[in-house]
């Protein structure tokens, strides 16, 4: 039932397990997730779209609870609150359903092998084509669904726990809870296949419960209805990409490669609406 992935580069949900030293290196891959321009505003974007939507396209902070805890996550995440409230204009307009955000995901394969995957949150999928092909031009990279082979689509459910700094937990009590939050996911019968700790956006050490791409959204809905029996508060949920294999790529092996693969990560920090990215290859630190 339980199923153990693999660590993805660029993305905020690294395994990793209280007490370690690897505390650093997932808040370094979470800071290099950050680093990419309008990614985390992005992810709030589509947060605050599937809010109204899921709640019957109730706009109103004052009545939509949903909406109003995720524009004060927003908030304490630094998302420009005006990025937000244009979206909420947008559901208020008549034109809205001509506006509206989607999700759109362009693989593309590279030479060598390496992968990318963009996910992007736009209501305007041809202004960001320009932009990836810019990014992935030096890896002589063409958007082509082949590219999806490379990873494992999965779904990820965030949760705040409440009452406990999971940080300050020595190895064996981490374990300890891990094992006795997943019989509670049990004995809910919450269709899941994993547990385990991850960093959110306000760097406070959290839960992730890992699903499968399409029961994920169930998973969500019904631990939010259990949320306070589980001492936790249900933040977010959303389907990633993890690569099944990592390239290492370093300066003595193929030093064309690792400096078309910088450029394109370097490069991929301006392409509009990009929500997260994903990749199949290990650069070497400069």
């Amino acid at each position: 039932m339980f199923k153990q992935t693999n660590t993805l580069l660029l993305k905020s949900t690294p395994t990793f397990r209280a007490g370690h030293a690897k505390w650093q290196n997932i808040m370094h891959r979470k800071s290099a997730q950050d680093k990419i321009k309008g990614a985390n505003s992005m992810k709030y974007v589509q947060m605050v779209t599937m809010a109204i939507k899921e709640n019957n396209n109730d706009f109103n902070v004052g009545t939509n609870s949903e909406l109003k805890s995720v524009m004060e996550r927003a908030s304490q995440a630094n998302v420009p609150k005006k990025i937000l409230l244009n979206v909420i204009d947008k559901f208020k307009s008549k034109d809205a359903n001509k506006n509206e955000y989607k999700q759109c995901i362009f693989p593309v394969i590279g030479k060598n092998g390496v992968s990318v995957i963009y996910d992007i949150f736009t209501d305007n999928p041809l202004s960001v084509k320009t932009g990836i092909a810019t990014a992935v031009k030096m890896l002589d990279g063409n958007v082509n669904t082949q590219a999806l082979h490379f990873f494992e689509k999965r779904g990820e459910v965030m949760l705040g726990y409440i009452g406990k700094d999971l940080a300050e937990m020595d190895d064996a009590q981490s374990e300890e809870f891990l094992e006795n939050f997943t019989m509670s996911l049990i004995e809910n019968d919450i269709e899941f296949e994993d547990v385990d700790y991850a960093v959110h956006d306000n760097d406070v050490l959290s839960l992730k419960v890992i699903c499968t791409d399409d029961t994920v959204h169930k998973s969500f809905k019904k631990l939010k209805e259990i949320q306070d029996a589980l001492s936790c508060k249900v933040l977010s949920w959303d389907v990633i990409y993890n690569p099944t294999e990592i390239i290492q790529i370093n300066e003595n092996e193929n030093k064309s490669l690792l400096k078309a693969a910088r450029r394109c990560l370097k490069a991929s920090e301006d392409i509009p609406d990009l929500k997260a990215m994903y990749v199949n290859f290990k650069v070497e630190d400069e």
